[in-house]
This record gives structure tokens, sequence and C-alpha cells, in this order.
């Protein structure tokens, strides 16, 4: 059974710093890592994350600006098929976010730069 941590404000209010010491392990520049795709980046309305690798369970999914604020989150399962969803971006300010994924065998986080 895989335990995904609370959101911040649920149980625990996490500071910038909290935040990004707890990003974990694997830490990629846009585009790639081991089996984990975020595209297109940048974006404008929307990005696909494409997790064909991932273990099958529970996940979260958290869009972070750079001041460490979750903009957006997501939470969901993933079958022995991997992980694939469209994410809606519209609306939030151009600039550097951070997404980062909350799975059963840790955190991946990539870096998605939003445009006007």
């Amino acid at each position: 059974s895989c335990s995904v941590p609370p959101l911040p404000g649920e149980e625990t209010d996490f500071s910038v710093l909290d935040t990004f010491a707890y990003l974990a392990p694997r830490m990629a520049q846009p585009g790639v890592l081991g089996g984990l795709s975020l595209l297109p980046n940048p974006a404008r309305t929307q990005v696909v994350l494409d997790a064909a690798d991932f273990p099958a369970g529970n996940y979260r999914v958290e869009l972070m600006d750079m001041a460490g604020r979750i903009q957006r989150a997501w939470t969901g399962e993933q079958d022995s098929q991997g992980l694939r969803r469209v994410f809606d971006v519209d609306g939030l300010p151009a600039g550097a976010y951070l997404m980062r994924i909350v799975h059963s065998e840790g955190v991946d986080a990539m870096q998605v730069q939003l445009l006007d």
C-alpha cells in the first residue's frame, strides 16, 4: 500500500525550504527523465504528463511556483499501464514552475515554463 503525504495545509504547512528539501532524489531538466515526460515545454494552456514507467498505485501531482506555493494539485491512481494525464494550466501567470510527482517509489520533479 502506498502512502502519499498530505497536501500542504491538510496536516502540515510546509515552508519553502521544507518543500524544496522534500523534492527527493530525482530532479530533471525540462523534457524527459527516465520514462517521465512533460510536454509541451514551454506550455501555454495545458501540459501532458506521461509517466509510462511509473509503478501502479496512488500518486499526487503538484504544480508549484518558484516560491514553493502550490498552484495546482491533482491526485489519483495509476494502473500497470503507467500514467498519462493532461493538465490545464490556463490562467496561470507566465514563468517557471516545478511539477512534482509523488508516487509509491518516491518523488520526481521537472521544471516547466509557462508562456502568456
